[in-house]
This record gives C-alpha cells, sequence and structure tokens, in this order.
C-alpha cells in the first residue's frame, strides 16, 4: 500500500449493550487518518446489535471493519480497551 492507516479516536459508541432491550440497535464511529501525499481523516460508522463485519472504500481499496468489545449491560468499556480490527483489500 502507499499510505498508512491509524486508528484516532472512538468518536461515539451508543451501540444497544447485550442483555438491553433497546428501541435504537445505536451505533459505533471510529475515526482513522490514512497518510499518503497528505492526510486524510475518514469516519467508520457501524450498526448495532450486529457481529459482521463493515466495509469502507478509501481510493481503489476497501476497508473491513469492526470495533471490539461490543457492550454490555453493566460493563463500563474504557477508552484503552477498545480495538478496531482493519482489514485493506483491493479488489480486481
Amino acid at each position: 500500500f502507499d499510505f498508512s492507516i491509524t486508528p484516532t479516536e472512538i468518536i461515539e459508541d451508543s451501540r444497544c449493550p447485550k442483555g438491553a432491550q433497546c428501541i435504537w440497535e445505536g451505533r459505533a464511529i471510529s475515526l482513522i487518518s490514512i497518510v499518503s501525499n497528505n492526510t486524510t481523516e475518514i469516519q467508520l460508522a457501524e450498526g448495532g446489535l450486529t457481529d459482521h463485519t463493515n466495509r469502507q472504500t478509501f481510493r481503489d481499496y476497501q476497508i473491513d471493519f469492526h470495533l471490539l468489545p461490543y457492550p454490555e449491560v453493566s460493563k463500563e468499556i474504557t477508552a484503552d480497551q477498545y480495538r478496531l480490527q482493519l482489514t485493506v483489500s483491493k479488489p480486481n
């Protein structure tokens, strides 16, 4: 790849916790910084109540992503516990 990706911050995590009944499934939004000739910031958003990988595009590349851990009732997630799984590929 001719660029580097750095996770910057978790902007929002309002996903419906496991063990709760929610009217809205919520969402998680992560911010990444992509550096090549210049710096681009991209927000990666995924819905709650899903355990699948989400997809965003950058140039000719696909970025598959998933934010972990998933929230649970009565368990707080601290900033250092978050992990953003990223897979970057170039489709044929």
